[in-house]
Order: C-alpha cells, then sequence, then structure tokens
C-alpha cells in the first residue's frame, strides 16, 4: 500500500489553510457565522485577494487560536491528494488533554478503541488538517480529529478519499505528541 508521502503534493499558500479550516468550522462557532456572510468562505472565496485573507485570518484566530498559535511560523504547506484509509495508520490525534492517554502515542487506530467522545462523520466536502515534521510522518491530525476518528472507527469500508492540507517544519510543535512537550 502506497504511504501518504507517495501521494500528489502541491505546495499552497496558508491563506488556502486558513480557508479551509474556516470552511470546517463556519456552523460550530456563532460569533463568526452570526456576523459575516458565508461568502467569505464559499465557492467565489478568492485566497489571492490580501482583504479577503486577512478577513479570513481574523476569524480563525478569533476561535482557533489556541491550536494555531503553537504550529511552527517555518511551517510550509502542501495540498495533498488524497488521504485514504490505508493512510490512518500513519495519523496521530492531537496532543491535547482530550485525545491523549499515557498507553500510546496518539495513534489513530488506538485512539478508536478509547475515545468516549462523541465523533461525527464528516458531512460535505472537507478537508483534515495535517501536521509533521517531513513527508514521512507521522503526521498530527490539527483539524478534523472528530471526523477521522468516526471514519476510522466506522463498520463502513466504504473508500475514503480526503484532500488535506500538510504543514511540515523541522521544530517541535506542541500538538505533535511525539515530540514530547506534553
Amino acid at each position: 500500500m502506497a504511504t501518504l508521502d507517495q501521494e500528489t503534493w502541491q505546495p499552497c499558500s496558508v491563506h488556502e489553510v486558513t480557508l479551509s479550516f474556516l470552511r470546517s468550522e463556519w456552523d460550530k462557532w456563532p460569533l463568526i457565522s452570526a456576523y459575516w456572510d458565508r461568502g467569505i468562505v464559499g465557492d467565489s472565496a478568492d485566497v489571492a485577494s490580501p482583504i479577503e485573507n486577512n478577513l479570513r485570518t481574523q476569524m480563525i484566530w478569533a476561535v482557533r487560536s489556541a491550536v494555531l498559535q503553537w504550529i511552527p511560523a517555518d511551517t510550509q504547506w502542501f495540498r495533498v491528494q488524497r488521504v485514504r484509509r490505508n493512510h490512518f495508520t500513519e495519523l496521530r490525534a492531537i496532543n491535547h488533554a482530550a485525545w491523549t492517554s499515557p498507553d500510546d502515542m496518539n495513534e489513530l487506530q488506538k485512539v478508536v478503541l478509547r475515545a468516549t467522545h462523541e465523533c461525527w462523520e464528516p458531512e460535505g466536502e472537507w478537508s483534515p488538517i495535517l501536521w509533521a515534521h517531513d513527508r514521512s510522518g507521522p503526521f498530527t491530525i490539527l483539524e478534523g480529529n472528530h471526523r477521522l476518528t468516526a471514519l476510522a472507527r466506522s463498520a463502513n469500508e466504504s473508500a475514503v478519499e480526503l484532500i488535506a492540507y500538510v504543514g511540515l517544519s523541522p521544530n517541535l510543535c506542541v500538538w505533535h505528541r511525539l515530540d514530547g512537550l506534553a
């Protein structure tokens, strides 16, 4: 089976990642959705527009600054086609008290067995946001822990083919359990 590093990787901007993150979070945060037109994250969203990018950056920081502030500043972003079910063995849940156990290194397949919180399968178009030191992984799930856990837990063995955004940096990241910062 092909590993994630053998899939198609295309460099992308942090603005594309921000747009994807906001699309995933839009309905969860009234702070955002009550005050802004969904068009800012819709099909006509323009990642080349400095005004739109600035607005989206402010919106995502309003709700996810606790996560974003700890991502290394030198992270290079990629759009990766495709994350498949066989790649789940390369994924790690975020290093956060809700997901971490001293019994394992947050491997998604082990998290599936011990997770007690509600997880929901993705609806509509959605892209997980992952992070690692290099293309060989393992890859920490920054956005999409609930959805990927639900997909991995699902008895439905249907094909999974997701576009993902992956950040790479040689520097330590608090969310990456293997960095030993917990």
